[in-house]
């Protein structure tokens, strides 16, 4: 591929834009030079960024996908046969959020472009994070169809980012992109055994505290939430037997049940990682943690001085 191809991964999107500033700069470049998305479609085997093209149904409520790339197709494990004439909904799956993905929609319609990261899933049934940057664009002349206006889309799986593949940021940068990555992938470890995040945290909390810190009230203060919040999670431990609440003020237990579960922790597999750090390693994470976790409980901390 030319080195002056428009789109290249060292430009999705470089230092200092958003996903949605890069894809407002996309439109712009597209409105003034229509016939790019000619060349985009015609070579678009040759990009090595994951590309898709999508047309607005007769009804207006929905998208079908009409063209994508090898790039694409290699991303998400389909094969243009299982895509073309399908919703970009196909991609989706239990844990994609919902309320992210119609608001890019929107903003996408009413806009002309929008950015997001959402969690998809590969044709095995592998989820991944991606990043995504969408246009609405002439429509090629090689593509058939009579709407003149398509949304062409450039994505990148966020496994991309974290190794920096391409990617024209600070280190500083690709560390909080990869940080971002572990939450996200940790969080959404939480969710099994019929368990949410907030009730593992809840476990672990009344495993852990002083027996005069074992109550509703405390539990609620040390994890920030309000007491309707709490209530409503230790009541939902409790009717799956792994607390019980000794009287209306007593203290909050775990049960036998509660311990067991307990052993399937998706906390430990991170516990695991730290327990394999050296003492200058684990001395480094600890700093860089707890700078990390002064930083963002101090709501009047300024600005960060690094810029990437």
């Amino acid at each position: 591929m030319k080195d002056d191809n428009p789109v290249t991964t060292g430009s999705l999107p470089s230092e200092g834009t958003t996903i949605s500033h890069a894809a407002s700069v996309l439109a712009n470049v597209l409105a003034e030079q229509p016939s790019m998305i000619d060349t985009l479609f015609d070579q678009s085997d040759e990009l090595n960024v994951p590309m898709l093209m999508t047309g607005m149904r007769q009804n207006g409520g929905s998208f079908d996908i009409l063209h994508c790339n090898a790039a694409f197709c290699e991303m998400c494990g389909y094969t243009r046969d299982d895509l073309i004439g399908r919703s970009p909904d196909m991609l989706q799956g239990p844990e994609t959020d919902q309320r992210m993905a119609r608001s890019f929609i929107e903003r996408l319609q009413g806009d002309g472009h929008a950015g997001t990261i959402l969690l998809n899933y590969r044709g095995d049934g592998t989820p991944y994070f991606v990043e995504i940057m969408a246009v609405r664009s002439p429509r090629p002349s090689g593509l058939e169809g009579g709407d003149p206006n398509v949304f062409v889309a450039f994505e990148r799986s966020l496994g991309d980012l974290e190794r920096g593949d391409g990617v024209a940021v600070s280190r500083p940068y690709r560390l909080a992109l990869l940080l971002e990555s572990v939450m996200r992938r940790y969080l959404q470890r939480n969710y099994h055994r019929g368990m949410h995040p907030a009730q593992w945290s809840a476990l672990r909390y009344f495993k852990l505290a002083d027996a005069d810190k074992r109550s509703l009230s405390d539990f609620a203060k040390a994890h920030r939430t309000t007491m309707g919040t709490a209530s409503t999670t230790v009541s939902t431990l409790v009717g799956k037997g792994y607390l019980v609440k000794r009287g209306f003020r007593g203290p909050i237990e775990l049960t036998e049940s509660g311990e067991q579960v307990l052993l399937d922790d998706p906390l430990d597999e991170v516990v695991g990682s730290f327990a394999r750090l050296d003492a200058e390693g684990s001395a480094w994470a600890e700093r860089v943690l707890l700078d990390l976790a002064e930083r963002l409980a101090d709501e009047d901390a300024p600005e960060p001085a690094i810029r990437h």
